[in-house]
């Protein structure tokens, strides 16, 4: 099948795009999740940008190579993923603790709410800062999972957007809806730039 990768801003902003077609190139196979994100990032590392990533994308390794280019990341991480601290991975922390371990720059956590999420972060101190839900429950979160909640929306935002008025249908053929889908996403981006 055919797949968009995007990088966005936090509010959904398309930066950069990759497509994958089902073409065997090096957005095929293993790593092949590292070689999108450093390809999506080719032009804005070494700028001391920050990068948020679902457990899709992140792992130890990757977090070091963009930590070599002057770029951070934070996002949630696999428990198989090459790298992760066992301990960590394997820890089983009560309601509303966490543990944690760095390996040089690089901090693996884990935090349990109402079920456990291992993080990964390269910018952020690992501390508790209270966190106000939308229904005003107030909670006390890891600095990273705030911080990852707070910027990884805008995504979300964008897809939901877009599914409420879809340009194509079902019906026509792939390429098609390629196009359309594009079009899609540069109507996103001219409405998030003129609500500027």
């Amino acid at each position: 099948g055919i797949k968009f990768y995007l990088l966005t801003e936090s509010n959904g902003t398309v930066l950069n795009m990759q497509i994958y077609t089902g073409v065997c190139d090096d957005l095929d196979g293993k790593g092949h999740a590292a070689n999108v994100v450093l390809r999506l990032m080719t032009n804005y590392c070494d700028k001391g940008h920050s990068l948020y990533m679902d457990n899709y994308y992140n792992s130890v390794t990757l977090a070091r190579q963009l930590l070599d280019k002057n770029t951070y990341c934070t996002g949630t991480l696999r428990a198989g993923r090459k790298e992760t601290p066992h301990d960590v991975s394997k820890a089983k922390p009560k309601t509303g603790e966490f543990v944690h371990r760095y390996g040089g720059n690089v901090c693996v956590g884990k935090w349990k709410d109402k079920r456990e999420v291992l993080y990964i972060t390269t910018e952020h101190e690992n501390n508790l800062e209270e966190v106000t839900s939308k229904s005003g429950n107030r909670k006390m979160k890891p600095t990273p999972i705030a911080q990852y909640n707070k910027y990884m929306s805008g995504i979300d935002l964008q897809d939901q957007m877009l599914s409420y008025y879809p340009s194509h249908r079902k019906t026509i053929r792939w390429y098609k809806k390629v196009g359309f889908h594009i079009i899609d996403l540069l109507l996103y981006n001219s409405f998030m730039l003129y609500n500027q």
